[in-house]
């Protein structure tokens, strides 16, 4: 999906008809209101969901709704990929994608190998005008990496329609479920084409 943002954002004009927002959180939810030890997308995701999500306004919510551990459907180094990305969100929130993008490229990265988040964190920093000691000492910092899981899952788990997986792109709150983002963004834009649309 990353490669597909680029693109749009690459396409002439396209990226100033858009409001784009990023949400680090993936299939992951809070597993104190489930009672899962482990990692269930089954009962687990979908049991998160119905009793804090799907439409639900987040005040209205059982407070267990967003305590306890976080499970990430690929285990710890996703969760932390999660952060660190909600991190750069926080401290860089005009110029965030291209670290995103450079830290989400790996087809394959490693889920077992405990470093591999502070490996991608201090490769994609540098390239991207990122302040890589910055986005270690939020994630280090309890109150505010719990701020930020916090804000992201609510943030997920309040979309309607309700997030059924990742990626989940919704364009004027409608899933996508196409091949050319450009092309969607395009067709969903009422006001004068930019160039980047020709073709689309």
């Amino acid at each position: 999906m990353a490669a597909n943002v680029n693109k749009t954002f690459s396409a002439p004009g396209v990226a100033d008809i858009m409001d784009f927002k990023f949400v680090p959180w993936g299939n992951a939810y809070y597993a104190q209101v489930t009672g899962n030890k482990t990692y269930d997308r089954g009962p687990g995701m979908t049991s998160w969901l119905e009793q804090c999500g799907m439409g639900k306004a987040p005040g209205s919510v059982k407070a267990e709704c967003w305590q306890g551990p976080i499970l990430c459907q690929h285990g710890p180094n996703e969760c932390m990929g999660n952060l660190i990305e909600g991190c750069v969100i926080k401290n860089y929130p005009t110029n965030y994608w291209n670290f995103v993008a450079c830290y989400e490229a790996p087809a394959e990265p490693s889920r077992t190998d405990p470093t591999y988040p502070s490996k991608m964190l201090k490769s994609c920093a540098p390239q991207t005008g990122i302040d890589a000691e910055k986005i270690t000492a939020c994630v280090a910092d309890p109150a505010v990496s719990n701020a930020i899981s916090n804000t992201n899952a609510k943030a997920t788990a309040a979309l309607v329609p309700a997030h059924e997986g990742t990626p989940w792109v919704l364009i004027n709150g409608v899933p996508f479920q196409g091949t050319s983002l450009t092309g969607a963004v395009c067709n969903a834009y009422t006001g004068p084409k930019p160039s980047g649309c020709s073709g689309h």
